[in-house]
Parts: C-alpha cells; structure tokens; sequence
C-alpha cells in the first residue's frame, strides 16, 4: 500500500515546490494559483474521494490515470486551462457522483464510458469547445424524475446535442 507520494505543482513567485501527500479521501487544492499539469501520481491515492483542483492555472490535459481512483466520488477540475479530450476512463471510477469540468479548453465530444457510473448525480462541461451528441448510454438514465442519479449534465457554450 502505498503511505505517501510526492507531487510536484508550481505556485506563484516560486521555484517548483514539491509536496508530499499520505494517502487521503480529500484532496483541496482549489483557488491556489497553481500552474503546470495535473501529475499521474495522484491516480495513485486509491483511497481518494474528493479532488478539488478547480480554480487554478493548470494546463494540459487531464490524465487519464485518473480513472485508476476507484474511490473517487467528486472532481472539480473547473476554471483552468486543460487542453485536449475527456478521457473516457474517468467512467472507470465507479463511484463518481460529481464531475465539475466547466471553462476549461476541452475539445472534442463525451466518451460513451463515462456514464458507467451508476451513481452520477451532475456532470458540468460547460465553456469547453466539445462537440458531438450525448452518448446513448445516458439511456440507462431516463427516469431522472425518480432517480437519485444522474439529474444535471451541463453542456452550455458547447456545441452537443442529445
């Protein structure tokens, strides 16, 4: 098991500052004016349930060693400056309930895997460039009425349809 692993991000009006994390269940690094990527390292925090890394000055794509967080319940990656394409292996975090990726620059369109959590509650891609459809697989989903899951997916200044 894994005790601790170190993570290398960039704060302002420093050097590369190195942080060492033990394993932990929330993770807030939001609103701290970090730059740099999002490091594969912390796919290895298994117990992890909550990320917060929104707010920031990220750039990069997001990992898709991310879906290796089996734990994960809550991702806000939101109000930074990701580049490239959802990773559908986020659908491999079985848990996942709330994923925040507005305002970012993410391209492309929604991976179909990415509803293979039967816990998702919201889904936020809005102010990214995607296109595409929703993926079919959201058909699982149709009684949002009466469902606790899946009741928000936010797709406004994208260009996806359902």
């Amino acid at each position: 098991m894994l005790s601790s692993l170190f993570v290398k991000f960039i704060f302002p009006h420093t050097s590369n500052y190195s942080i060492r994390i033990r394993q932990q269940e929330y993770l807030d690094f939001g609103e701290n004016n970090l730059s740099g990527t999002i490091p594969n390292q912390l796919s290895r925090l298994n117990q992890l349930q909550v990320l917060y890394l929104d707010n920031n000055e990220i750039t990069g794509s997001i990992p898709p060693e991310l879906g290796n967080l089996v734990s994960l319940e809550f991702l806000s990656l939101g109000s930074n400056k990701l580049t490239g394409i959802l990773p559908g292996r986020l659908g491999e975090c079985s848990k996942l309930r709330r994923v925040f990726l507005d305002d970012n620059l993410l391209q492309g369109s929604i991976p179909p895997g990415i509803f293979r959590s039967h816990r998702m509650e919201k889904l936020n891609l809005a102010g990214n460039s995607m296109t595409g459809t929703i993926p079919s697989d959201i058909v699982k989903f149709q009684n949002l009425q009466e469902s606790k899951f899946l009741r928000t997916i936010f797709v406004s200044s994208s260009n996806i349809f359902s």
